[in-house]
């Protein structure tokens, strides 16, 4: 499959697939009937917290989440780590929002976030794009450099809670998630879709919505 190649993600206006996932962020389980006929609902789909940049979103998401709140809208996010190795990691860095975690990235699937394949294509786009979202490391890089820099830059992986996630074997298939952001009303419909960059330019790898971005969607989704 070339890099362009990829089937469509969830569209506003299409029903929201259901799911059910453990939580890690409290005890339990999380499923999109908890909110439907209750409350809108921002689902995030993740990398899981080897991912610096994603690591860094949810730690943002914590202001999110009151902003959003205020409009009347609830937060989820979801990693693709293994359930009791992420537990732990927040159980260290309690992350102020709920998180749930899918091991085999069924999630992902259903919604069709862009998972695209280690192909010879892609793997070049890796290795030729330089990014430096954050602005923290010294000059632009490529994907898997400036997620390593970061990585030591942050010093992950130097507590026992980090060392799964740090040293685990990654399916090359989950390493290539491509984040996606997706407002679903109280009808269980999805209302706006931010995927974090195309599978064919990974030039924003690593650049999230903002808050602003998120609350103007709401506001004209009216929800």
């Amino acid at each position: 499959m070339a890099p362009s190649e990829s089937r469509p993600t969830v569209q506003p206006g299409q029903e929201a697939p259901d799911f059910l996932l453990p939580l890690v962020s409290e005890d339990g389980e999380v499923a999109l009937g908890d909110y439907r006929g209750r409350s809108p609902l921002l689902l995030a789909l993740l990398r899981s917290i080897w991912c610096p940049f994603c690591r860094r979103h949810i730690t943002r998401l914590a202001e999110t989440r009151l902003k959003l709140e205020r409009a009347g809208v609830e937060l989820l996010a979801v990693t693709e780590g293994p359930t009791e190795s992420v537990r732990k990691y927040f159980r260290m860095r309690p992350p102020r929002i709920r998180v749930a975690s899918d091991s085999e990235c069924h999630i992902y699937r259903a919604y069709d976030v862009p998972m695209p394949p280690p192909t010879p294509e892609y793997k070049q786009l890796r290795a030729t794009a330089r990014i430096n979202p954050t602005g923290e490391a010294p000059e632009p890089m490529s994907l898997d450099a400036v997620q390593t820099w970061l990585r030591n830059h942050n010093r992950f992986g130097e507590i026992p809670e980090d060392q799964p996630e740090l040293l685990r074997p990654t399916r090359p298939d989950f390493n290539n998630i491509h984040a996606g952001h997706f407002l679903i009303d109280r009808a269980g419909v999805v209302r706006w879709v931010h995927i974090e960059t195309p599978i064919d330019d990974l030039s924003r790898y690593g650049v999230f919505p903002t808050d602003d971005e998120i609350l103007a969607a709401a506001r004209a989704a009216g929800v």
